[in-house]
Formats: C-alpha cells, sequence, structure tokens
C-alpha cells in the first residue's frame, strides 16, 4: 500500500522503517521545531504522532478520532507499519485497548 510521511510540511512517498523512526527521533530533539509527524495513506487515513506523546488515528473526520496518550516509539512504529500494510482493522483494535 502506498503511504506518504509528512512532517513540517515535507512529504516522503513510501517512506522506510528508518525514514519513520527518524521522523519520530525528530520530535523529541532539543530545539526541534517539529510539533507532530504523520503518515497517510491514499485513501486518507492517517497516524499521527505529537511531540506530547500523543498519537491520533484518523481519516479527516476529527469528530470520529482514536487518540492514545504518552506512546512509546514502539507503539507508533507499530501502528505506522498496520497503516503500511492496510491493516486498518488491527490499528482501531490497539488504539482501543488502551
Amino acid at each position: 500500500m502506498s503511504t506518504c510521511l509528512e512532517i513540517q510540511s515535507v512529504e516522503r512517498e513510501n517512506p522506510t522503517a528508518g525514514d519513520l523512526l527518524t521522523a519520530l527521533e525528530s520530535l523529541h530533539e532539543r530545539g526541534s521545531t517539529a510539533l507532530y509527524a504523520s503518515l497517510k495513506d491514499a485513501e486518507g487515513w492517517r497516524v499521527e504522532a505529537y511531540e506530547n506523546g500523543t498519537v491520533v488515528f484518523h481519516n479527516g473526520d476529527l469528530k470520529r478520532q482514536v487518540l492514545i496518550k504518552n506512546a512509546k516509539t514502539e507503539v507508533v512504529m507499530n501502528l505506522w507499519r498496520l497503516l503500511q500494510e492496510g491493516n486498518l482493522d488491527e490499528i482501531k483494535r490497539r488504539m482501543k485497548i488502551r
């Protein structure tokens, strides 16, 4: 499945695991201006990771968004991997468990 990583208004098509990890690490770098990193698929589903540890999953309808607070890097990486695989049901399941 085609995905796009967005951080600080810069987009990268079909990012690798290394690209995703670098994006997450940049959220926590001292002096970073990045507030969030977002991975989206071709259908508009997004998993957004914010510098404060919040992760949001939505398809543009923010009234129906699902979120987790204080997510660790491993959790975000797994959610992004699932989005790249097109496994939306598993993302929903994992985020509701929290």
